[in-house]
């Protein structure tokens, strides 16, 4: 015992986590695999490895040192619909880069390997991913520990209890012992290494040995060969052969789960997995209970896989689907079934065919039935509802075919409402007594699904205080839409209703902003009206005040300024600058602190009562989440900074209660090169929208340019995002122009705030009134405005715009364009027919010509207009 190491004590405080995909350690229930999702919470897990030897080396741990090589490779796996990563280690466990015992001499275990191998899990686990570990090789490669002190020899037990004790907390892990087993271990020496492992990791994680059949341990695998060799577990030489031989696998032990460990490797000699075979083998494993799986690619193997398609199709139809209590009930088809014991929920599989029979007699009553045909990328074919008989299901086509039924939820009509198309929004009240944690991090969803076309909108309920949860509904078609609730929590889960959307009486409201792709950039564009047409605009926008206390629960103080700055000035709406500390305080200062968690809904009342009356009046607002770092008004400060625990519960509650609402876009920020990358805002990008459930222009201001036209420095910042950003100093018409080119498929905004102040970079009136046109008359950039400095010479702190000297300027631009709806999306510039500027239409039928300081304009009309 080593007296400065002994004693220590503290207290852990453990708070829920807001991140949904965050599960915990892998488990198992029965034979089937399981992963912790909340406390003394299990789900059904379907554990299939990939590898990438065509593109990752030998998948080695040396090939992973560096962190983009990882997120290559996780991306890699996610695109072809898997989730857990294959890495070897061998004897980089005693000295990172080797592989064979003969290439080092070290007998202690090397650190900078298990950082390596840190890393790699911890990534993979923040996107809802695992690693599955090789721990060796085989010994004709002297990839064992067999010539490092032997196994389970005193170097081997080092490693051992080193392994238990960096890695053993973290999960997102599992470990098979290798390759090749039976040349060179027995099972004794197999059983004494799980049975060591187990007793110092203190969390649960699978321990498998390929074609050995542990002793009875909990938390190890039944993992077979594949070359139906002497071993404990083997399939069929090149096996398995078919779903017989895969349920017969995973029946032979109901108390472990079961796991192919030979490397199914796409066309691999002797075994049967081509594109077909590979796919069936992953639907046969599910359908038997949930097999484990191993693919992928070896250096020599044919790549890629030729419909990647089909193998994301496997999991995107598994998702939610796949439950604990499942297990396969063929008496009920003329293929496959997976049944909960209840027959509430059933799944149905059928090869090469165009009909299923589903026996529903036993069930208790009506289900709704959907069908996906699992060749082409995942889409579902609603079959409606079906009755509890003995029926057969014709499909559409020849091919493989799974039927996903559930029961019908009873029908609640309390939930039932009836709203008009885009606006107001709906919102339904939930009471939930029963939660436990935090409540901002209870995930409960509600699912609209429009009768007629099928559209479907999915929006995440919200925590407004005293036991209640809420969510919204914006309704983008007239008619019927049906709505169910799902939620891991009783109380939230299952709530069913009927949502009518009535043409809205007013015909001119806009819905919720989109883009267009011209033949010379994309445009701002907004849908409008009963039939949702699309309608160009540019958003012009003008300063908003700094505070949300300002306005929350003002209605008059929001109505005094639209009436100023949108109706009397023809600005299109607000920018509201950097939110930063009121996210969590209303009451407090824009810096951001450490002790900031929960979400303060009094800031999001402020917003709703902005973005809902400016929406009213035909306007949009623009909301920058965040400041800069260097005043602390950054989620760095919170705890796990950005994209962090903290900040995904803020942006959770973001998504829920403002992405049913139209009429707002989101900039990240400003001097966003000082402390995000364009990764880190792509994730936060991707994660929003992953919520929203309806379309808001999500993006983020690079760092120039502030002068000249070369945009191309800022193309990969801008390109995963969903609008381009610059940060323009004074553009004039040729900046704006290079703007609109610089990156295709996305609408512009110049993304620094043109301000009438008292420094080198602010505007005049003059300047502003240019600028609308210049930016307008270049295909449509919008901007930001403001004019701070009164008539007195005053100049504002509170980030709000004083009227400006010349309002008729602004007005006259906006009913120019606007009002007599001039600029139509089809636009495109044309300044060969002018000596100033001009936009024509593609079939020559409009124009528009602007030149300043002028007193003629030339017009070049193209032969043939009229």
């Amino acid at each position: 015992m080593d007296a400065d190491l002994d004693g220590h004590f503290g207290t852990i405080l453990i708070n829920s986590n807001s991140e949904p995909k965050i599960t915990g350690f892998l488990t198992h229930q029965g034979n089937k695999f399981a992963v912790q999702t909340g406390e003394n919470q299990l789900e059904a897990y379907r554990f299939n490895v990939y590898m990438n030897c065509r593109l990752f080396g030998i998948n080695h741990l040396s090939d992973f040192a560096d962190p983009a090589v990882v997120e290559a490779r996780l991306n890699d796996a996610k695109q072809l619909g898997f989730e857990i990563v294959y890495v070897s280690v061998y004897n980089s466990w005693f000295k990172r880069g080797t592989i064979r015992w003969d290439e080092h001499t070290s007998v202690d275990p090397d650190p900078a390997s298990f950082e390596i191998l840190e890393d790699m899990i911890t990534a993979a686990h923040a996107e809802g991913m695992r690693v599955h570990i090789w721990a060796w090789g085989d010994e004709s490669r002297k990839q064992t520990p067999r010539g490092a002190g032997g196994i389970n020899g005193i170097p081997d037990r080092r490693v051992q209890r080193y392994i238990a004790a960096r890695l053993g907390p973290l999960p997102g892990w599992t470990i098979g012992y290798g390759f090749d087993l039976h040349e060179w271990v027995n099972g004794s020496q197999l059983d004494s290494w799980a049975d060591y492992m187990h007793a110092h990791m203190g969390w649960d994680h699978l321990l498998a040995a390929r074609g050995h059949r542990f002793a009875q341990t909990p938390n190890n695998l039944n993992s077979y060969d594949g070359f139906g060799r002497s071993v404990d577990l083997t399939t069929t030489r090149g096996g398995p052969q078919n779903y017989t031989e895969v349920i017969e696998d995973i029946n032979s032990d109901l108390t472990r789960p079961h796991f192919y460990e030979e490397r199914h490797s796409y066309l691999r000699s002797g075994f049967n997995l081509d594109m077909d075979g590979t796919r069936r083998l992953l639907w046969w494993q599910t359908m038997a209970g949930g097999m484990g799986g191993f693919y992928g690619f070896y250096s020599s193997s044919p790549y890629p896989y030729p419909n990647p398609e089909q193998l994301r199709c496997v999991r995107d139809f598994w998702k939610d689907r796949f439950l604990l209590d499942m297990e396969p009930n063929n008496t009920l088809t003329d293929g496959y079934a997976l049944a909960t014991p209840d027959l509430e929920e059933i799944v149905f599989y059928k090869e090469d065919t165009s009909s299923i029979r589903m026996n529903l007699s036993a069930a208790s009553g009506s289900m709704h039935a959907v069908a996906v045909n699992t060749t082409p990328e995942y889409e579902e074919i609603d079959l409606g509802q079906v009755s509890a008989t003995d029926q057969t299901i014709n499909l559409p086509s020849r091919s493989d075919w799974a039927i996903a039924v559930k029961n019908l939820p009873s029908h609640d009509p309390s939930m039932d409402k009836t709203g008009t198309m885009w606006a107001p929004y709906l919102e339904w009240s939930l009471t939930n007594d029963s939660y436990t944690g935090n409540p901002y991090d209870l995930v409960a969803s509600a699912t609209f699904i429009h009768t007629q076309s099928g559209e479907t909108r999915t929006s995440e309920m919200f925590f407004d205080g005293d036991d209640t949860w809420k969510f919204r509904f914006s309704g983008t078609r007239t008619g019927e839409w049906t709505l169910t609730t799902q939620s891991a929590d009783r109380e939230l889960d299952g709530h069913t209703g009927t949502v009518t959307i009535n043409a809205n009486p007013d015909s001119e409201t806009y819905g919720f902003m989109g883009q267009y792709q011209g033949t010379d950039g994309t445009k701002w564009v907004r849908s409008k009206g009963n039939d949702g047409q699309v309608e160009a605009f540019v958003p012009q926008l003008v300063m908003y005040l700094l505070e949300p206390d300002d306005y929350f629960n003002d209605p008059a103080q929001v109505q005094a300024d639209i009436q100023t700055f949108i109706f009397e000035h023809g600005f299109t709406g607000f920018h509201v600058p950097h939110v930063g500390g009121n996210w969590f305080d209303m009451d407090a200062s824009h810096p951001v602190t450490s002790s900031m968690t929960n979400p303060d809904p009094r800031t999001f009342e402020a917003l709703e009562l902005l973005i809902t009356r400016t929406h009213e009046a035909g306007g949009v607002v623009h909301i920058w989440p965040w400041g800069d770092q260097q005043r602390y008004q950054t989620p760095m400060q919170l705890t796990g900074g950005k994209n962090g625990v903290t900040d995904r519960r803020l942006q959770r509650y973001m998504a829920a209660r403002l992405g049913p609402i139209p009429g707002w876009s989101m900039g990240y920020g400003f001097d966003l090169d000082e402390w995000v990358s364009a990764n880190e805002l792509q994730v936060w990008r991707d994660y929003m929208h992953d919520r929203m459930g309806w379309s808001h222009y999500l993006g983020g201001r690079p760092v120039g340019p502030n002068s000249g036209t070369n945009h191309s420095a800022y193309v990969s910042w801008n390109e995963p995002l969903d609008y381009s950003s610059y940060e323009h100093h004074k553009p004039d018409y040729d900046v704006y122009v290079a703007a609109m080119i610089a990156v295709s498929g996305q609408p512009v905004m110049s993304e620094d705030r043109f301000r009438i102040r008292n420094r080198t970079k602010d505007y005049t009136p003059e300047m502003t009134r240019r600028g609308l046109w210049h930016s307008t008359m270049a295909g449509g950039v919008s901007n930001i405005w403001g004019n701070l400095r009164s008539s007195n010479g005053t100049v504002l702190t509170n980030g709000m715009s004083f009227p400006y000297p010349n309002p008729e300027w602004i007005k006259t631009y906006s009913v120019f364009f606007f009002d007599h709806q001039r600029f139509g999306k089809e636009m495109m510039r044309a300044n060969a027919l002018t000596n100033g500027y001009a936009l024509r239409s593609p079939d020559n039928k409009r124009f528009i010509f602007y030149r300043e300081n002028a007193s003629s304009i030339q017009i070049n009309l193209p032969p043939g207009t009229e």
